[in-house]
């Protein structure tokens, strides 16, 4: 089914590569007028050369300033795909080698507490959190660990005293 997006704007970052690339390139085929950028400025010229119908521009999305003059170029798009993302990689050990510095700078000195919470649990645990879902975490975690625990203590011996034994007698292993 081609021209499912004729007719329409879409901007793509992170179009050089991946699933940006391949993004790019289907809404193109589709109809659509792409707008693809990325921080690779090589990636988008071989990208703008394997697909009529996309034009490129340089971006990095961690620009405001780059940001709002790619806003003026594109105008109001129908379609946004962004497929950008900023991972720290590492351990704290290597935050500055890795680029982790803007992260340790918003926890240490920005936003309420609950924002670096959360920033530092995306951080440390590697998803997006908000308030709620570290405190529906915190809930469970308070109640499984002293349920789940007791149950292990009431099995280990209390309630047992030979595993094996018990497991011949209900079917659930070979006898010796």
């Amino acid at each position: 089914m081609a021209g499912r997006l004729a007719g329409k704007t879409a901007i793509v970052t992170s179009a050089g590569q991946g699933i940006g690339r391949a993004s790019a390139i289907a809404m193109a085929k589709e109809g659509a007028k792409v707008w693809a950028t990325d921080i690779n400025a090589e990636a988008l010229a071989s990208l703008a050369k394997e697909q009529a119908g996309i034009e490129t521009f340089v971006l990095n999305v961690l620009s405001q300033d780059e940001v709002d003059a790619a806003a003026e170029r594109v105008g109001t798009p129908d379609i946004l795909f962004n497929c950008s993302g900023y991972v720290h990689a590492g351990t704290i050990m290597a935050v500055s080698r890795f680029g982790g510095e803007r992260e340790v700078e918003q926890i240490t000195d920005r936003g309420t507490a609950a924002e670096r919470a959360q920033l530092f649990w995306r951080w440390t645990m590697g998803f997006n959190a908000t308030a709620e879902s570290i405190h529906r975490w915190a809930w469970w975690f308070a109640v499984l660990c002293p349920l789940t625990g007791g149950i292990g203590i009431l099995l280990s011996g209390t309630v047992v005293d030979n595993w094996f034994d018990w497991g011949v007698k209900h079917g659930l292993a070979m006898p010796r």
